[in-house]
């Protein structure tokens, strides 16, 4: 059996237990396999999400790990109501990222009248694919005694996350490569700013009525 092949098999190993049963093993089993076979694994779980969310605890715990790590400080000298404070504000901010960027390629995959299960496959893979974001937190931590050059591999994280986001969206919408590139590096940019601009007008408009009110 070739690298690839035991790869691919790890990957569809990984994916493969049903939430509750065995969990930490599976959970175990696609966290290696998001980190070294993607594309294998986020292609079971997609495949995993036509009968039901199988692997969405662990979509959740990875997200909610990674945005508390990343919460933290890195020298601990911060009081106890600040820190707690920041894990909070962390965590919701992860969550509402994670769920904002999902939302974005359910909405394309319900435009096109594709089937549930691909929607079901956005959610979960995207939340896998913070993985490498739990790395932050042992570069911050370690930011001292790098020196300069830790401002790079700050980035390693973040370039790994987004080459994970390209394999979670490939295989949970069935995609092309150059399909998926397109999506990950246009479609979200645009929401964005769409609302921004709707957030915008709607604040101005608000403002303009209570200055109409009270004049």
């Amino acid at each position: 059996m070739t690298t690839e092949e035991q790869r691919q098999e790890n990957g569809e190993r990984a994916a493969d237990a049903p939430f509750g049963q065995g969990w930490l093993e599976s959970f175990a089993g696609t966290f290696m396999g998001v980190l070294f076979a993607p594309q294998s694994t986020f292609k079971a779980l997609s495949e995993k999400q036509r009968s039901d969310l199988s692997g969405i605890g662990g979509a959740v715990a990875v997200v909610l790990l990674a945005s508390c790590l990343n919460g933290l400080p890195a020298d601990g000298a911060q009081s106890g109501a600040w820190l707690a404070l920041k894990l909070f504000f962390g965590l919701g901010l992860g969550v509402f990222g994670w769920l904002l960027l999902a939302s974005v390629f359910i909405l394309v995959s319900l435009a096109f009248g594709q089937p549930q299960s691909r929607s079901r496959a956005c959610l979960v893979n995207t939340g896998w694919a913070f993985l490498p974001w739990l790395f932050m937190a042992p570069i911050s931590l370690y930011r001292d005694a790098l020196g300069p050059g830790s401002a790079l591999l700050f980035f390693l994280p973040m370039i790994w996350v987004v080459c994970l986001q390209w394999f979670a969206v490939r295989e949970a919408l069935a995609l092309k490569d150059w399909q998926a590139l397109c999506l990950l590096g246009l479609l979200p940019q645009l929401f964005l700013f769409a609302y921004l601009f709707w957030a915008c007008r709607i604040l101005s408009t608000v403002i303009a009525a209570l200055a109409a009110w009270g004049a």
